[in-house]
Parts: C-alpha cells; structure tokens; sequence
C-alpha cells in the first residue's frame, strides 16, 4: 500500500506510546540520520506527551515529536514519513495536530534543525533561519589520554544543570539526570577551581559514535573534553560531530583534531529567538531534540 491507496479516513494519528518512540528512532535509522542507540527512555522522559505518530492499521506510517523542554520551548523533531507515503499530506496533518498540542500546552517558541533542501519550506511556515550546523567525522586511529577530563556522576546532576542553564532555552532537568544514566553513554566534565566549566558527552550510534553535547568555556577545555571522550572507544571508530558554525573556534578545533565536514543542516526558529550560548556549543546535543 502507498499513498495513492490511502485515503483521510485510513490513518489514525495518536499519541505515541514508548515502543513507538522506539520505532520511531528505527525509522530514523533508516533515514541514515545515525542516532544515538539506547537512549529512547531518556528522550522520551522530555515529553512522554510531545511524541505523535500516523498509523494505518497497526503500521506507522508517519511520526513527529514535537518535546517542551519545560513551559515554553519546544523543539520539533523526528518528523519522518515512509517514503511510499511522501507527497502528499499525511506528514502535514500530523504536524499540525502535534504543533497545535503543544501550543495548547504553552509552547511560544519552536526549535528545529532542517536539511538544506527543506530551509525554504520551513521558512514558507513561519520559521527564521539562526545559523547552521555542520557535522564532522573522524576514524579514530588512535587512543588519547588525558586526565583533566573527569566522569560525571548522577548525583551531581543539579551542579551540572546549573552550569547548563546558559546554553538551553530552559532547564531540562528531568532529561538531564535520565541522560546521566543512559549507561552506554559516558559524560565528562572539566572543571576549574572546583567548577564546572566544561561538559560533554559520547556515546553508540547506529554507524559508530556520536559526540555531543560539548557545553564549554573555552576551546582549550573542548579540547580536554573531546580527547577524554575519544580515550573511552576503540581504534578504528567513525565519530561524529554536530558543530554551529557561528562557534568559530569550534570549526576550528574539529578541524585542527582532522576532522571532515560530510553534512550540514540549519537551525530554526518561530515565535522568536531563544536567549542562549551558541557560539559556546561546541557541540549540538541531539538532532530530534535539541
């Protein structure tokens, strides 16, 4: 069955349910957007109620998130239609359910990240161009050591969302100590007179590893973070980046590490611009979320 055998009254679109995010994270696979692997609890405990799904019978054909990160933030992602259903409006319809849900629950502010191809279509709707994301990679071919890089531990979650709170539209402080337990990924932070001025995180994907986010200071403690990062894995590794070039020194240092640029995409807003520390991401945390 495609498209031109469905009609309105065929799809269902509901609220979905843990399994579905489940899917939903294997469709983004499919999509070759390489996840973060395991982390689907994590993700779902931001909104249980932000993530919506088109079925036909019991088959997805269609899935969106659209997660406030606490009263009026919310980022738009996941939003995926099978490419036999792609054309026509199944895949806007359900957007707009989702977005209209989230209105109704206080969402003033919508983020997402878009592929180039689609900047212009999003912009049609409302949306602002801020600045684009490049994504980096590297085959590790070697380990690194270095030892100003130190774990982060779960109990220290409530440091760490007050060193966080500059870089996020809002707190996300349910997500933040779900993500600290997310047990195949591993956090480092770097501090400074006992401070945390530096955090970062890696972790699988579903075509090696994922490095973000890296919140930092300065480039030099990026640097103490992605090569504490990179001494947890194996040689031989594919890791990428997801780096916002308004962070000049950022580029840089990804470059400098011998990294190649191989995608970009672009940040987006509507209803205005939430206040936050770009140029100090080093890296972006995840592509669905934010």
């Amino acid at each position: 069955m495609d498209r031109s055998e469905v009609s309105a009254k065929d799809v269902c679109i509901e609220r979905a349910t843990l399994e579905d995010v489940r899917q939903m994270y294997r469709m983004a696979d499919g999509e070759r957007w390489n996840p973060f692997v395991g982390i689907e609890n994590a993700v779902y405990e931001i909104d249980p109620r932000g993530f919506w799904v088109s079925r036909v019978g019991d088959h997805i054909i269609a899935s969106i998130s659209v997660l406030i990160y606490e009263k009026f933030y919310a980022f738009i992602g996941l939003y995926i239609v099978l490419p036999e259903y792609r054309g026509g409006i199944i895949g806007t319809n359900l957007a707009k359910i989702a977005i209209d849900d989230a209105r109704q629950r206080g969402a003033r502010i919508f983020g997402c990240d878009g592929v180039p191809e689609n900047v212009k279509k999003y912009e049609q709707n409302g949306y602002v161009f801020d600045c684009t994301i490049a994504r980096y990679q590297l085959i590790t071919e070697k380990q690194r050591k270095d030892f100003a890089c130190e774990s982060v531990r779960v109990d220290e979650v409530d440091e760490l969302n007050r060193f966080l709170k500059p870089y996020l539209p809002e707190p996300r402080v349910r997500f933040v100590k779900q993500w600290l337990g997310c047990s195949h990924v591993k956090h480092c932070v770097v501090r400074e007179h006992g401070e945390i001025v530096g955090f970062g995180s890696i972790g699988p994907s579903t075509e090696g590893y994922r490095i973000g986010p890296i919140y930092s200071t300065s480039s030099e403690h990026t640097s103490i973070l992605i090569n504490g990062l990179l001494a947890s894995i194996e040689q031989g590794q594919k890791v990428i980046i997801d780096v916002p070039e308004v962070n000049l020194d950022g580029i840089a240092l990804v470059k400098r590490l011998g990294m190649e640029k191989i995608w970009c995409f672009g940040r987006m807003y509507k209803g205005g611009k939430p206040n936050i520390h770009l140029r100090d991401t080093y890296a972006t945390w995840l592509v669905e979320a934010g």
